[in-house]
């Protein structure tokens, strides 16, 4: 991936997709990296969830679909759909096995006492008095 900008001149950045580090920090999630020699520059991307949604919707774009079915992208095209393919299985088997295995790990929550339990209070005041 290649980044341009008019800051840089006829210069451009390219980084290697796929080559990050990944780190989940709280909700966001960041990529980190080094651009291509000859700069040593050090990046980090921080994604959150729209970001996934978002990027999702850029695939989508009409001309995204036209560029990967050109015939000269098709190798492009089939391997994109084998990704997708594959994150549809991965997600689809695997959130319930993870959502379970969290639940189980949940602390347990503690039973009430015999007092909460039935509405009962240790004041003998009516529920009228009560505030």
């Amino acid at each position: 991936m290649n980044f341009t900008s008019k800051g840089l001149g006829k210069r451009s950045l390219g980084m290697d997709c796929g080559t990050e580090s990944v780190k989940v920090d709280g909700d966001k999630l960041l990529l980190s990296g080094a651009v291509r020699p000859p700069l040593k520059w050090a990046y980090t991307i921080t994604m959150d969830e729209q970001d996934w949604v978002e990027f999702f919707e850029t695939a989508m774009h009409p001309s995204v679909v036209a560029y990967l079915s050109r015939p000269a992208k098709l190798r492009l095209a089939l391997q994109a759909l084998w990704y997708l393919f594959t994150f549809m299985v991965v997600y689809t088997f695997l959130l319930p096995v993870v959502w379970v295995s969290r639940l189980r790990q949940a602390p347990a929550v503690p039973a009430p006492t015999d007092e909460l339990a039935h509405g009962a209070s240790s004041s003998s005041a009516t529920p009228d008095q009560r505030d």
